[in-house]
């Protein structure tokens, strides 16, 4: 469990500070261990794997999901759905630059008011979860967004 590894309790809002702390001295005494060269290797993939899971909100909210019984891949909203293809149509018609700029800066905005609704909703799991499954569609479309994926010729 990644939240044990660092001493967290298992919840989406956690210790970034803590979390931070822990993992330096966790590596920390890796690399001092020079003898079990093997042992260390192995263990420093598996804490480098749980710090980036655990310090990115989305990776954290899908892993808090799993460990918690919940398939991330398994759509739980129409409303989510219906919001995507609105996202996606909407971001089509804009015909200039500054209008795709505004509306990634508002898709950027939103991602930050999910993470925080996350915070306020892991104690139900099936409100969480939705909002993990928007909150995972807007940050991909804007990623794409960002490459211009979607962007007309």
């Amino acid at each position: 469990n990644y939240f044990e590894m660092f001493d967290l309790p298992v919840c989406y809002k956690i210790d970034e500070k803590k979390l931070n702390d822990t993992y330096l001295k966790k590596q920390k005494e890796l690399y001092l261990k020079e003898d079990q060269l093997n042992l260390e290797n192995n263990n420093s993939s598996v804490l480098n794997a749980a710090y980036s899971t655990l310090s990115d909100p989305i990776k954290r909210a899908e892993y808090f999901l799993r460990i918690n019984g919940h398939n991330t891949n398994i759509s739980r909203s129409d409303k989510n759905a219906m919001s995507m293809f609105e996202i996606r149509e909407k971001y089509e018609s804009l015909s200039d630059d500054n209008s795709r700029e505004q509306f990634q800066n508002l898709l950027e905005n939103r991602i930050e008011e999910s993470i925080d609704t996350l915070h306020s909703s892991e104690n139900n799991l099936d409100k969480f979860h939705e909002q993990f499954e928007f909150l995972s569609f807007m940050h991909s479309f804007l990623e794409k967004v960002r490459t211009n994926v979607y962007r007309r010729n």
